[in-house]
Order: C-alpha cells, then sequence, then structure tokens
C-alpha cells in the first residue's frame, strides 16, 4: 500500500489499509469483499486518504500467482530470459464507491523472481520500458543487496520529487 504523497499522513493511511487487508486475508474473506469494505471505510475520510494498493498471492500448489493491483505502479516477473510486466488499470482505493482492482494471474516457474515496487522506484527510471529492462538485464546474486542498491540507486536519482520508495522481491526457489 502507498498512501497519497509522502510523509507521516500518507504512511499513516497506507499501514492502515495494509493492516486491515492483511487481518481479512488471515481470516479468509474473498478478494473482491475484503477490496469493497476497506474502500467503503476510505470513502467518507475525504480525498486524502486514498491509496495504492499492490498484492501477489503465490500459490505454489498449483504455480500461479495472482495480482491484486488498485491504482499501484507496474510489477515485473523476471523469468529465466525475460522479463513480464503486470499493469494496473484501476484507480487507488478510497476514491470511487464501485471501486474495481485489476487481478491478473500468471504462471510461475522455480527461478522466477517477483518485483513489487512504488511509483517513487518506478518513476525514477526513464519510464516503464526502461524499469523492466533494468530488472532483465540484471544478474542477481542477492535479492536482498540487489533490492537495497535499487533503492538507493532511485534515491539518489529523486532528489528534485522526492517520494516513498518501497521494492518487495520474491524468489520462487526449487525445494
Amino acid at each position: 500500500a502507498d498512501g497519497m504523497g509522502h510523509g507521516e499522513n500518507a504512511k499513516r493511511i497506507s499501514s492502515m489499509v495494509l493492516s486491515l487487508i492483511k487481518s481479512m486475508f488471515e481470516v479468509g474473506l474473498d478478494n473482491r469483499l475484503i477490496i469493497e469494505s476497506v474502500n467503503k471505510l476510505l470513502i467518507p475520510a475525504g480525498l486524502d486518504n486514498f491509496t495504492t494498493l499492490d498484492a501477489c498471492v503465490v500459490d505454489l500448489d498449483v504455480g500461479v500467482c495472482t495480482f491484486i493491483k488498485l491504482g499501484s505502479s507496474v510489477s515485473v516477473i523476471k523469468h529465466k530470459n525475460t522479463a513480464e510486466l503486470i499493469s494496473c488499470e484501476s484507480l487507488p482505493i478510497g476514491i470511487v464507491q464501485n471501486i474495481k482492482p485489476t487481478v491478473i494471474k500468471k504462471p510461475i516457474f522455480a527461478g522466477d523472481i517477483i518485483f513489487l515496487a512504488s511509483d517513487g522506484v518506478v518513476d525514477s527510471f526513464a519510464g516503464v520500458e526502461s524499469y523492466k529492462s533494468f530488472v532483465n538485464d540484471a544478474k542477481i546474486f542477492n535479492l536482498q543487496k540487489f533490492v537495497d542498491d535499487v533503492i538507493y540507486d532511485s534515491n539518489s536519482q529523486n532528489l528534485k520529487h522526492p517520494d516513498d520508495m518501497t521494492i518487495i522481491g520474491i524468489n520462487l526457489l526449487k525445494s
């Protein structure tokens, strides 16, 4: 979750949304019901309280990941020889009554790496294709070091327009 703007209010909203969604997922509620419920809680609070949502539910038993995106930046699946963009076509949560998330299911394989990144990270590149190419061309030996370096490099390029920066990498290893 990435709250509008930056600073304490954005942090408060995104933390609240993330906590609510996580709690509802843990009790086994349906994705649609979760999104609609959290959206209805945010709408009366006003336009300053919207947030993006970027979720990825990985089902290792069937080898499929489901992206649930609301106003979020692109995600990338880095396969062995290619990178695949997952784009968002929906508004952030907390803006309109009848919210419709972008839900995309993709096959995954051992060795794939899934990246979820906030707009602060993606916007530090020349464009979405530049970000995709960067991920595709990266030789990743240590995923934690890689995401730390991406944040460091993105931060140094975003000095004129600071934004919150988050990147999550999910490495699918063979068992």
